[in-house]
């Protein structure tokens, strides 16, 4: 948990305008966050904060890869990642918003902890179906489903097979 110090941002010292905060996140950041699926990483985050009275306005950029299980072959492949998301944190009484694009930070509050947003956002910059380019998995992998593809109109279970009539 200590490593995720350096995602605390402070804004009761900052004055308005524009800040500029850089990031490495490597495999150390995901650690922290249980049931993690990624296993390693190498992605540059920059992050703009335009402080205003009422609001703060936050625009991550990442870039890098990411080392996830492929999804055919459960080796290891790198994702690349690129990705710029703005969100926008409000100075309120209340911690909660019913706007999910709206955040919101009671106004007593010292410093903001990006890290949570940081996680969400590149888990969900990853594609869905994570996988190697074409003939890269381990070897045999892709012969064996393609093998289970062409099976599997062959064998229908007669139990089943009336319902290929509705």
């Amino acid at each position: 948990m200590k490593y995720l110090k350096q995602f605390i941002t402070p804004i009761s010292g900052l004055p308005e305008g524009e800040h500029w905060f850089d990031f490495e996140i490597r495999k150390e950041f995901f650690e922290c966050f249980e049931n993690s699926d990624i296993l390693d990483a190498n992605i540059v985050l920059k992050l703009q904060l335009i402080k205003r009275s009422t609001m703060l306005e936050l625009e991550f950029s990442f870039a890098g890869t990411v080392n996830v299980e492929c999804d055919r072959c459960i080796s290891p492949v790198d994702i690349p990642i690129e990705l710029t998301e703005k969100i926008i944190a409000k100075f309120g009484n209340d911690a909660y918003d019913e706007a999910a694009e709206v955040l919101v930070i009671p106004f007593n509050e010292p410093e903001f902890d990006v890290s949570k947003l940081v996680y969400e956002l590149i888990f969900l910059g990853l594609p869905m179906k994570r996988v190697h380019n074409e003939g890269e998995c381990l070897e045999g992998i892709e012969d064996r489903i393609s093998s289970t593809e062409d099976n599997s109109d062959d064998e229908i279970d007669p139990r089943w097979a009336q319902l290929k009539n509705l």
